[in-house]
Order: C-alpha cells, then sequence, then structure tokens
C-alpha cells in the first residue's frame, strides 16, 4: 500500500488545528473533532500547548484513506517555531498549505513557501473560513499567483482545460487526445510546475473530504532504494528518555539493528500524538520514533543519506540565562545542551566575564516553552532576561588583510582579500592560492582554520557577514612551520582587513503589513515614523492597509502593544526580512563599547622575529614587515592573474613541498617566472574529525607519564576519559587509536565511551598505518585532526590534507577545556 507522509502547515490562526482534526476523524482516528478553543485537539495535548492555544510540537499520527497509508505530520505555525517546521520538511512526501480566506497570504506563509521550493515538495492549498470571509474564490487566487509566483488552480471542481492551460505539458497532452492522464496531473504537482487550491472550511467540515481525495488521486507514487537509509528530523526528552523521529529512506530498519559504529536501536514504535505502537520493522516511506539512540541528532543522515546543516532560518534574538539559587552549572549545561539537540536553531554561548549562558532565540513564547521545559524537567527555575539584538558587521569596499605569526620556531603569513558581497549573502570561503606557492596539505590547513570559526567585527565585536574571504597569499618554512601557525596568521590577517577596511554595523530588520482602520492611519503612522519604518499605504475595502520594513529593536515592543492601540480592531502580520545597515550605529557602537586592541583573543597586529625574540607589530604597522611582497594586488570582485619573479629560496621551497626536503642545496643560476592563476573554490564546511594516536600521546602526555610506570590500563583510561571530555564538549567526533598489532590472534576491536570511539588495532596493523588509511578514506568527508608528536604519522597526515596537533598542543587544549569547566 502506498505510503503518503503529509504536512500540514499554516500561519497562526488559519485554522491548521481544526483541519488536521477534520482529517483524523474522517481518517477514523479520532470520533469526535476537537477544538482549540475547548483544549480537546488531538495533536496538541501539552499543557503549554493548551495554555497558548497553538502548536509547539511537532507530532504524527496515521491513517488509512482508500489505497494509501497518510502519516499525518502536525507541526508549529507560530514565527518562534519555525525551525522546528523546517526540520520536519525533510521527511514529507507532500504539503498542504492552510491560508485564512478571510487574510489571505500571510509573510509566514510566504516563508513555508519558500522552503517548500528549497526542499522540492509537491504543494496542496486549502484555503479555509470560506464561510466567514468577504473575498472571492478569484480574488483569492490571484493573491496567491501574485504573492507566491506560481500556478495556482483550484481543484474543488476539476477542469480539465483550465488545468491544461495552466502547463505547456499538460496542454500538450490535452490537445493530443482531448484528456488528462492521473498519471500526468500528478507529475506536474510532483515537479511543482501546478498547486491544486482547495476551498472549504475545517470548522465547518466542509471541503476536507474533497482535499483528501485530490491528496490520494494525484499524489505521484515514491518509489525507494534497496540500500538502506534512515533520515533523523527530530529529537525529543520525554521522561528522561531520548526519543529520535526519523524516516526510513531505503531498504527495512529493525530493532535492535546497528546504525553505525557507536549507535544502535533499542526498540522502534510508530508514533500517534502522544502514543507510541511497539514494531519490530519498519519499511521504507514510514516516520518512526527510535529508542536508544546516543548521538545522531536532527539532520543526521545514515546509509545513503548525508547529514543536513539547520536551520535556514537563524536567531535574530538573544537571551541571557539567569537563575535563583544556588545552582548547580553542570546540571543547568545538560539542561540546556537537551534543548539544543531539540532544536539546533539555539545557539548556546558562555560569556566568561559574566560567569552567564546566553540563548539566541527566535521570540517570547519560544522563551515561556523553554523556561517551562527545564523548570519540568530538572526543577531548575530560569528567566531569560535582557534580550539584545544580534547585530552583525561587514565592510562597504575590498581591502587587503595581512596576517603574520613568527614567534621563536614557529612562522606563517597569510595574505586575505575581503570584498562585500550582496546583503544576507552570508560569508562566502575562497582558496585563490595554487600547489606551486603553497603545499595542498598547508592550503587544506588553512581553508578548514577559516570554516572553523565564526569571526569578529572591530566596531562591536559582532560577527561579520556579507563578505567573500579570499586567501590570495601564504607562506611557510619546512623547518618550523606547523598547522596552528596557518591558523594564527589567517586568523590575524581578517581581523587585520577589517581594523583596516571601512566597516558598517547591520541590524535585523521586519517587513511588516499592518491593516487599520482609518481613524488609526495618523497614529499609525506616527509611530512607524519614531521607529524609522519605510511605509506605503494602499486601500482595502474599509481598511488601510500600511507595508514597509523597520528595525527589529524598534518595533519588538510595538508589536506587542499594537492591538490594544488600535482597540483590538487592527491587525499586523510580519516576518524577518534580513540585515540592513544599521540607522543609529554611532549610538549603538558607543553603547556596546568594543575595544576591538583590547581583546586579546582576536588581535588585529601580527607577531614578527628579531633577533631571536617575538614582537607585536600593531595593525597599522603590520604593512611595513610583511614578508610576501604586494606586487601588482587587485582588489576586484573577481582576482585575476599575477606575475612576478620567483626568488632561489621560493623555488627550492616548492620542490621541498613537491618531492621532499632537498638533501642538496644546489645553487640556482637561473630565474624563472610564472603566472599564478586564481580560480575561486567554493568549500562546503565538513564536520570535525579528530584522531588521536593513543599510544604516542600517552608517553608525551604530563597527565600519564607517571601513570604508565604503575598501570597502562590506567593511563589509557586517564587519556580515553579527557578527551572525551574535552571533544564532548567541543562536538567533536573523535576516534583514539591504540596499537594491539603484536598480540597474536588478534582481530581488532573498538568501543565508545561518550563521544569518543577506541580502536585496538588488530595482530599485524599498527597505530600509524591504521591512522593513514582512516585520513585517506574519510578526509572528503570530514575535517580531520591528527594528535601525535610522531614525526612521520605528521608528514603523513599532512600529504593527505589533514591537520596536524602535536601532544603539547592537544595537553594545552585539553588543559584549558578542565579550567574553563571548572571557572563555569
Amino acid at each position: 500500500m502506498r505510503q503518503i507522509n503529509l504536512g500540514i502547515l499554516a500561519h497562526v490562526d488559519a485554522g491548521k488545528t481544526t483541519l488536521n482534526e477534520c482529517c483524523l476523524y474522517h481518517g477514523g482516528v479520532i470520533r469526535k473533532i476537537g477544538r482549540v478553543d475547548n483544549r480537546n485537539s488531538y495533536f496538541d495535548s501539552n499543557p503549554l500547548e493548551k495554555n497558548r492555544g497553538i502548536t509547539i510540537f511537532t507530532k504524527t499520527a496515521g491513517f488509512t484513506w482508500h489505497g494509501s497509508n497518510i502519516t499525518l505530520v502536525d507541526t508549529p505555525g507560530h514565527k518562534d517555531f519555525v525551525g522546528e517546521m523546517e526540520r520536519t520538511l525533510q521527511v514529507l512526501d507532500e504539503i498542504v498549505l492552510v491560508i485564512s480566506g478571510l487574510d489571505g497570504v500571510q509573510s509566514q506563509s510566504e516563508i513555508i513557501f519558500k522552503l517548500s521550493e528549497q526542499y522540492n515538495l509537491p504543494l496542496f492549498v486549502f484555503i479555509n473560513k470560506m464561510d466567514l470571509t468577504n473575498f472571492t474564490q478569484q480574488q483569492l487566487l490571484a493573491d496567491l499567483n501574485n504573492k507566491l509566483k506560481g500556478h495556482f488552480i483550484p481543484f474543488n471542481d476539476f477542469d480539465t482545460e483550465a488545468v491544461a492551460l495552466s502547463d505547456e505539458k499538460l496542454l500538450e497532452e490535452y490537445l493530443n487526445t482531448k484528456a488528462l492522464s492521473v498519471p500526468s496531473v500528478a507529475q506536474a504537482i510532483k515537479e511543482r510546475r501546478i498547486f491544486p487550491v482547495y476551498f472549504g472550511s475545517a470548522l465547518k467540515d466542509k471541503g476536507i473530504v474533497e482535499l483528501l481525495n485530490g491528496i490520494e488521486k494525484f499524489s505521484a507514487e515514491k518509489k525507494y532504494p534497496q540500500q538502506f537509509g534512515l533520515r533523523i528530523f527530530k529529537v525529543a526528552y520525554e521522561d528522561n528518555t531520548r526519543w529520535c523521529y526519523g524516516k526510513v529512506t531505503g531498504g527495512t530498519l529493525a530493532a535492535k539493528q546497528k546504525l553505525t559504529e557507536d549507535e544502535k536501536v533499542d526498540q522502534l514504535f510508530i508514533p500517534s500524538s502522544d502514543k507510541f505502537i511497539p514494531v519490530n520493522r519498519v519499511e521504507a516511506g514510514q516516520i518512526v520514533a527510535i529508542k536508544g539512540l546516543k548521538v545522531l541528532s536532527a539532520g543526521s543522515g545514515v546509509g545513503i543519506e548525508e547529514n543536513e546543516n539547520f536551520s535556514r532560518i537563524k536567531a535574530y534574538m538573544q537571551y541571557s540565562v539567569e537563575t535563583s539559587g544556588n545552582v548547580d552549572q553542570k546540571e543547568l549545561l545538560k539542561q540546556l545542551e537537551m534543548l539544543r539537540q531539540e532544536d539546533p536553531s539555539i545557539e548556546i554561548i558562555y560569556q566568561p566575564q559574566l560567569k552567564q549562558y546566553c540563548l539566541f532565540l527566535m521570540g517570547e513564547i519560544q522563551i515561556e516553552v523553554i523556561e517551562a521545559l527545564i523548570k519540568q524537567r530538572s526543577g531548575i527555575d530560569i528567566r531569560l532576561v535582557c534580550p539584545k539584538v544580534v547585530y552583525k558587521e561587514t565592510l562597504t569596499e575590498g581591502i587587503i588583510g595581512y596576517g603574520h605569526f613568527e614567534p621563536l620556531r614557529h612562522y606563517a603569513e597569510v595574505h586575505v582579500l575581503l570584498e562585500p558581497l550582496e546583503r544576507n549573502s552570508g560569508i562566502e570561503i575562497v582558496n585563490g592560492l595554487n600547489n606551486d606557492e603553497l603545499s595542498q596539505g598547508w592550503q587544506t590547513a588553512i581553508m578548514n582554520s577559516l570554516q572553523q570559526k565564526k569571526f569578529k567585527g572591530v566596531l562591536t565585536g559582532s560577527e561579520i557577514t556579507d563578505m567573500r574571504i579570499t586567501v590570495i597569499r601564504a607562506k611557510g618554512s619546512l623547518k618550523h612551520t606547523e598547522s596552528g601557525d596557518f591558523r594564527q596568521a589567517v586568523y590575524r590577517a581578517i581581523r587585520n582587513g577589517l581594523k583596516r577596511g571601512k566597516s558598517i554595523l547591520l541590524e535585523p530588520y521586519y517587513e511588516f503589513m499592518i491593516r487599520v482602520k482609518r481613524e488609526y492611519v495618523s497614529k499609525v503612522l506616527f509611530d512607524l515614523e519614531m521607529m524609522k519604518a519605510q511605509v506605503q499605504l494602499s486601500q482595502q475595502f474599509d481598511d488601510t492597509i500600511i507595508t514597509g520594513k523597520a528595525p527589529v529593536r524598534l518595533m519588538n515592543e510595538y508589536i506587542n502593544s499594537f492591538s490594544s492601540q488600535c482597540s483590538g480592531t487592527g491587525k499586523i502580520d510580519y516576518k524577518l526580512s534580513g540585515y540592513e545597515q544599521c540607522c543609529d550605529s554611532e549610538e549603538i557602537i558607543k553603547e556596546i563599547n568594543y575595544d576591538s586592541e583590547a581583546d586579546l583573543d582576536c588581535p588585529t597586529g601580527s607577531v614578527f622575529c628579531s633577533h631571536g625574540s617575538g614582537f607585536y607589530v600593531p595593525y597599522d604597522y603590520v604593512a611595513d614587515y610583511i614578508h610576501i611582497k604586494e606586487d601588482n594586488y587587485r582588489i576586484s570582485s573577481e582576482i585575476t592573474e599575477r606575475n612576478h619573479t620567483v626568488s632561489d629560496s621560493e623555488l627550492k621551497k616548492v620542490f621541498a613541498d613537491i618531492n621532499g626536503r632537498n638533501r642538496k642545496d644546489k645553487k640556482m643560476t637561473e630565474k624563472k617566472v610564472y603566472k599564478e592563476s586564481y580560480t575561486p573554490k567554493k568549500v562546503v564546511i565538513k564536520p570535525k574529525l579528530l584522531i588521536v594516536d593513543g599510544y604516542n600521546i600517552i608517553y608525551n602526555y604530563e597527565k600519564t607519564k607517571e601513570l604508565m610506570r604503575d598501570s597502562l590500563d590506567s593511563a589509557r583510561d586517564v587519556l580515553i576519559n579527557d578527551v572525551a571530555s574535552y571533544t564532548g564538549y567541543l562536538g567533536y567526533k573523535t576516534i583514539i587509536v591504540f596499537d594491539a598489532y603484536k598480540r597474536e590472534e588478534n582481530t581488532g576491536k573498538s568501543f565508545v565511551n561518550g563521544s569518543v570511539t577506541v580502536v585496538y588495532t588488530k595482530q599485524g596493523q599498527s597505530a600509524d598505518s591504521y591512522i593513514e588509511k582512516l585520513v585517506h578514506d574519510h578526509i572528503d568527508d570530514y575535517r580531520i585532526t591528527v594528535a601525535t608528536s610522531d614525526r612521520a604519522v605528521q608528514d603523513m597526515v599532512l600529504g593527505c590534507g589533514a591537520i596536524r596537533m602535536s601532544a603539547r598542543e592537544l595537553q594545552l587544549n585539553l588543559e584549558y577545556m578542565h579550567n574553563q569547566a571548572d571557572s563555569k
């Protein structure tokens, strides 16, 4: 029987919950249609949902309709929980977008439509509340076509000719056969060439059966591969149990099945609201609740599925976490981490100077939910206070940034080109180097360093955005350079460019639509002018429609008080439109009072060496000390060719990078000229993997040196626990490799300790060879760092494109993490 995973999505108050109730009633899941007003709807069973009258948590329920199994997926409609809705889209087969006939297309409707386009999902439309609206069907259709830019066709009474005229392929079939086949229409819907529209009233239970019949009839059958695949879209903690919700996208999933080296299924359930039906096996296409998984999170893919990052919609408000009484900070961090796993769009940061956690969130209802959940689960009372807008910074014109890092026995220099991009473009990282100038291993180290950090601007310390970062020159030393040196150099280069360039402050803006009676227009316009809004006016019936944009920081309080100011007759709809230049930047910069030169973690200057001693050079003098001469840099949107003469020492370095260190230094008698072609290569950000050479680190790690004399097992346990704490704190995937190849009849083994996989090599296979194969097999999938002080292993992994980390560097990182945890 065909499986259809159907999501019903809508803006607030469009009637989504009532439509869900009608579908469940006709599907035989419930005997009576519930109401939001009566707090007895099937899906909204959580007390938070009942009190608020909105959907907060995604839930599912299945029923059979004609020849298909339909799994109905209920997702939140409120703006604060758009991330929850977005994560669900990856497992849906069809979408029903609910539009209120009273309001037409709202901002949240546009967001849903754009997301459905990004996930390439077929979309049906149900226009609700047709028993109450003053709009005609033609007006509502025109609103859909104008705002969502698609072919929206009424399907209540299927008009073959009207459907054919909406699409070239369907028209061709209709002209040839004087009819349209169901598979052809279903394919047109699947490819989003047309969007069926149904009219009705969920409250009056009108148009629901027609909608269900249309979905069942015009849904193209989906074929799944035989190879196993699983997509996790939700993580939830209920009664101290971790549940993972996913869709099987290929093959079958069985209880007790091992998914990865770290993960094994304990039990399988088919979820139906708050009920769980145990099963032993799940077929491809079905949605399942899994018990027993410890690591997989929302967006994780298993088998043929790849991991996917969320969320496309980012939070724009920062809140401080306040607690009452003496609170266990580790327990608080654990609870916050559980929330982050449930909602990956939540970002958690710790401010050491204030000894305080901060969360990046979407709005006030999300705050209420988080406070209630932590109280319910742990008994900890928290308050999310001091809301602040999340500012960002960018440049107005291109600039070259120079970074040099040369304390004693270290060396690296990097030049970067920073260029502004279109607003709301994010950060683009480009490698403008070539292998003639710097070996591929060092290039990889530089690019990995760029991917691992969010860079602060120099005006307020806010994250930079809308910028292309191109690495254009780099230089190292065969004798003294380590991967960490390039990391220091490239970070300093970016901060140097930002400090010397022309930066501007950006802030988030709302795009709004206000509907008010004529008597309130003057007051509303005055308020909007005080908020420095850009507005446009139009008329619709007896109401005035005001549209425009305004800064979030000025409009937030106004949104909450708007209804009372218009005596309950007005209506405001809004959405985040993105970041634009801050209109009060001077006052805000002065208020934040960020000193870029006092930020020791993000220096703008560089470190040079003279007479065996390192010295610091401020940002405005670095250009006078750099070792790579500028030649004829060109600052433009694209980097072109650059010609220069190669010195003897540079040529020797190129040969050494390719063939290894020269045994004999032959005198170069002829200089050569070559062209360096800059072809921008976009970089895909990969997950991080740390590989630890176990026994090598034990012998070089101060904490385990003494222990190993008495007990090697104790030394191993200490290293494993320390690394597990460190990588669990940072969210790395980690593998520790120990030699066991001298043991006879040893087939090798592995086990999981927290976030760490511990491997003992099999007979005849050394840790070195195991690590080499591991790096070679996974360098395309991960940003790999190998911790070892074995020079041969370091050279090997560097040649494969991984980053090397010495035992000393790992020890310092472990100690830093330990100190940070103690301070919290």
